[in-house]
C-alpha cells in the first residue's frame, strides 16, 4: 500500500476513533443524567419531606364567578381582597376576603389596547395592583377600585414574551421569559439594568416566567426549564437556588415568616429564606391531591395562603406545628 493510501487510512481511523469516543462520552453522560434522577428519587421514597399541615378556610369555584368558568394564571393576595389573572377570559377578577366574587376588570375597564395575554401580577405598598400583559409588552396598573393607571410601556426595549412582573422598593421586576432575563425597569418604562442569559449556570435562565421580592430585596425567579429557584439579592448578584425536580408552577414569599413556597406538578414545597427544604403542604384533615398541579400562589398579610388550581382557588390557614422533641 503507498504511503498516501495509508495516511488516508490512518486518518479514517482516527475519525472513526473519535466518534466513538463522542458517543461513548454521550452515553456516559446520559446514564449520570439517569442515575442522578434515580438517586433523587430514591432518596425522595426513602426520607419524604416533613408535612407542614394547612386547613381549608375557603374554596371559591367557577360557579361563583359571572361569566362562566375561569382559570388563574396568577393571584394577589392583599389584606381585604384578592386579585386573579384570568388570562383565557382576558380579565381580572376581585373577590373579597370571604371569597365572594366582587367585580372584573375587563378591556372596557383597561381601555386601549385590549388586554393579549395577561401573566402574573404584583402590588405596590400603596394597595394598587399590577399585570404584566404579555403579547402588549406592557404593565398595566390599577387602583383598588378599578381605576386605570398610566401604562407602563416596555415594547421596543429588547423584551419578548415577559411573563412575571414583581414589585420591589419602587422599581418593577420582570422575568422576560423569551431574552432569558430579568430586567428592572422604572415607573417611566425604562430598563434601569438587567441580569442573566440563557443557559443552566449561575445567574443563567431556562424560559423564566415569574419572579418575586421579599421586603429585604432578595429576588426569586422561577427558572422554569432548568428545574429550579434561583435566588439574587437586590443588586442581582446569585445567593443561592434549589432544585424543583419538575419544572416550577408557581412561588410566593411570607415575609413574616420568612417563607418561600414553590409550586410544581405534585406538591407546594416549603423553604425558609437560605433555600433550606422545610417540607410539604398537607391538609388537615387529610385530602387528595390538594396540591398538585398548583398554578398560583400568593400569601395574605396574616399569612393565610391562596392556592389556585385550574377553576378553583383556596385560601388555607396554617396550623400549630409539631415541635421535635
Amino acid at each position: 500500500m503507498s504511503p498516501q493510501k495509508n495516511k488516508a487510512a490512518s486518518k479514517s481511523k482516527t475519525k472513526k476513533g473519535k466518534k466513538v469516543g463522542l458517543g461513548l462520552l454521550t452515553l456516559v453522560l446520559m446514564g449520570l443524567f439517569l442515575l442522578g434522577d434515580l438517586l433523587y428519587m430514591a432518596k425522595q421514597w426513602a426520607t419524604p419531606p416533613a408535612k407542614i399541615n394547612v386547613q381549608a378556610l375557603l374554596t371559591v369555584t367557577s360557579e361563583a364567578v359571572p361569566g362562566g368558568s375561569f382559570k388563574a394564571w396568577d393571584a394577589v393576595a392583599s389584606a381585604n381582597a384578592f386579585y386573579l389573572s384570568d388570562q383565557p377570559n382576558n380579565r381580572i377578577l376581585i373577590f373579597d376576603r370571604k371569597g365572594k366574587y366582587v367585580d372584573s376588570i375587563t378591556n372596557k375597564d383597561a381601555g386601549k389596547p385590549d388586554f393579549k395575554e395577561l401573566s402574573c401580577m404584583t402590588q405596590s405598598p400603596n394597595g394598587d395592583i399590577y399585570c404584566m400583559d404579555t403579547w402588549n409588552t406592557l404593565v398595566r396598573g390599577f387602583t383598588a377600585k378599578k381605576k386605570p393607571l398610566p401604562v407602563i410601556n416596555i415594547s421596543n426595549k429588547g423584551f419578548f414574551g415577559p411573563r412575571g412582573v414583581a414589585y420591589s422598593n419602587g422599581y418593577f421586576l420582570v422575568a422576560d421569559t423569551g431574552s432569558q432575563r430579568i430586567a428592572k425597569v422604572s415607573p417611566d418604562g425604562d430598563v434601569v439594568t438587567s441580569w442573566g442569559k440563557h443557559g443552566s449556570g449561575k445567574l443563567e435562565f431556562e424560559n423564566p416566567y415569574q419572579v418575586i421580592a421579599d421586603d429585604q430585596g432578595h429576588i426569586y425567579v422561577a427558572d422554569r426549564d432548568n428545574h429550579r429557584i434561583q435566588c439574587l439579592d437586590a443588586n442581582g448578584k446569585y445567593l443561592w437556588e434549589v432544585s424543583t425536580y419538575y419544572p416550577p408552577l408557581a412561588e410566593a414569599v411570607d415575609s413574616a415568616n420568612h417563607l418561600l413556597y414553590v409550586s410544581n406538578d405534585q406538591s407546594v414545597k416549603v423553604y425558609d429564606l437560605t433555600g433550606k427544604l422545610l417540607g410539604v403542604l398537607a391538609t388537615l384533615p387529610a385530602t387528595e391531591d390538594d396540591f398538585t398541579h398548583v398554578s398560583s400562589l400568593s400569601v395574605f398579610p396574616d399569612s393565610d395562603i391562596l392556592v389556585g388550581r385550574g377553576n378553583s382557588i383556596t385560601v388555607y390557614h396554617s396550623l400549630p406545628q409539631p415541635t421535635s422533641k
